[in-house]
């Protein structure tokens, strides 16, 4: 689990949690390198029996949530990791925009949603 978490978010169904969306600070060479608060979506977890897009529909709101609640925070960031077999699917279809490898050797994938384009480790020309 991360470090700090700002906020966390939980879906409910029948007084059931059937999802949870996690919000945390991410390194702060990100916050510095994107030039104002940033949070990470450092977790998100559904539920198999939830219909279709529901991870798309829930990544929705968790940012509408942010926009809305703590509209100090300037970016929002998330990574995914190829070497667990994850390419970032969910983030294309929830329009985040690829932001490429910001590791190499590991393989790891950043999407952002924003206007800049810059990695964890360095500027992506």
């Amino acid at each position: 689990m991360p470090a700090i978490v700002p906020c966390c978010l939980t879906l409910m169904v029948d007084d059931w949690v059937r999802g949870v969306l996690v919000w945390a600070l991410p390194p702060k060479e990100t916050i510095q390198r994107y030039g104002g608060l940033t949070w990470e979506l450092a977790r998100l977890w559904l539920a198999d029996e939830l219909p279709r897009n529901s991870e798309s529909w829930f990544i929705a709101r968790g940012v509408r949530h942010v926009r809305t609640i703590h509209s100090e925070v300037r970016h929002l960031v998330s990574y995914a990791d190829p070497a667990a077999g994850l390419i970032g699917t969910i983030y294309k279809a929830s329009n985040w925009h690829y932001e490429g490898m910001t590791e190499p050797a590991n393989g790891r994938m950043d999407y952002y949603y924003g206007q800049k384009r810059l990695g964890r480790i360095g500027d992506v020309p």
